[in-house]
């Protein structure tokens, strides 16, 4: 599966070529500076070099994080909310038949949720096996 491919778009203000990345899977332990541009909101953000307008460019993304054992998935579509089920349903399906056991999968259509999902599993505490003391 090829992970990411360049592309470009026309900037909707001056006209001029924006060049970048379009990824389709992250993973947090490979794929770390890419992780991190999701979680502070940068990583569909791209700049244009002609006049430097920030341009959204949202693309379908499907993001793992080992540490967790969280599997998210951003689809950017323009379904109804009736085909939006359907779809999830077949993912579901897919997932449990072909699951990892101990992962838990997540669909989401909307980026800010993406982001979001991705920041409570990359920063939720790992769990520890030492017991924490409040030192007052």
């Amino acid at each position: 599966m090829k992970v990411k491919r360049n592309s470009e778009i026309r900037c909707p203000e001056c006209g001029g070529k924006v060049s970048f990345t379009m990824w389709s899977f992250l993973d947090s332990d490979l794929n770390i500076e890419e992780t991190f541009a999701l979680t502070s909101g940068s990583f569909f953000r791209h700049v244009c070099p002609k006049c430097g307008i920030r341009i959204n460019v949202y693309h379908s993304v499907y993001f793992n994080d080992p540490r967790s054992r969280s599997f998210i998935r951003y689809i950017q579509t323009d379904q109804s909310d009736k085909e939006k089920d359907a779809l999830v349903r077949r993912l579901a399906d897919t997932v449990s038949e072909d699951g990892i056991p101990g992962y838990s999968f997540k669909v989401v259509f909307d980026p800010k949720e993406f982001i979001e999902s991705v920041r409570n599993v990359r920063f939720k505490p790992a769990p520890s096996s030492f017991n924490q003391y409040r030192v007052s």
